[in-house]
């Protein structure tokens, strides 16, 4: 059967290692498939894969758009896959913005997704368009991309828009927060 879907090894374990912490065996659409492990214990569970190949491999099943049934499943499976793997540490690198928004220290993606809560609606992001957002791009790559609004505040007109613009080229496959992370980066070393 993984013929017929052109499903590797590789696919599989990157597809097990974030199923792996779903709670319970049965899998429906009426529950939510997002888990929030770290890095570390997505490498454990991806059979001791090292944490630099995630996001390579989580990338290269992204982008091959492994066909495993319906659009929605699709969409579901590829936000579990995506969920994780942008280091955080990076990211608060790159947004450093962001931590005066935070309660306390962020060591956990829960905690950014936190900060983003409380700095959006400052930022003129309603509502609506954040839900939108998390729900095609997931909670984390969600807060990950408004950390990078924030940070870029100064350069951008309507933080809402810019958003409701990532979230459409979101659904499409066509952005990954990444490259907006190097650029911040990038842009402090200059």
């Amino acid at each position: 059967m993984r013929h017929v879907f052109d499903i590797t090894d590789r696919d599989l374990e990157v597809l097990s290692a974030p199923l792996s912490f779903h709670k319970g065996d049965p899998l429906s659409d009426n529950e939510s498939l997002v888990v929030l492990p770290s890095n570390e214990s997505l490498s454990e569970r991806a059979h001791s894969m090292q944490e630099s190949t995630d996001l390579e491999l989580c990338q290269e099943s992204k982008e091959r758009k492994v066909d495993v049934g319906s659009d929605k499943q699709r969409t579901e499976t590829n936000r579990v896959i995506a969920e994780p793997n942008m280091p955080l540490g990076l990211v608060l690198k790159a947004c450093p913005d962001i931590l005066q928004y935070a309660n306390d220290e962020i060591h956990h993606w829960h905690q950014l997704v936190s900060a983003v809560g409380v700095v959006s609606g400052m930022m003129g992001i309603s509502q609506n368009t954040s839900a939108e957002a998390q729900a095609h791009m997931g909670h984390d790559i969600a807060a990950v991309t408004v950390a990078a609004i924030l940070q870029r505040a100064t350069d951008i007109n309507s933080p809402g828009g810019y958003l409701r613009s990532l979230t459409r080229k979101s659904i499409e496959s066509a952005f990954s927060p990444g490259p907006i992370v190097m650029a911040l980066l990038q842009r402090d070393v200059d």
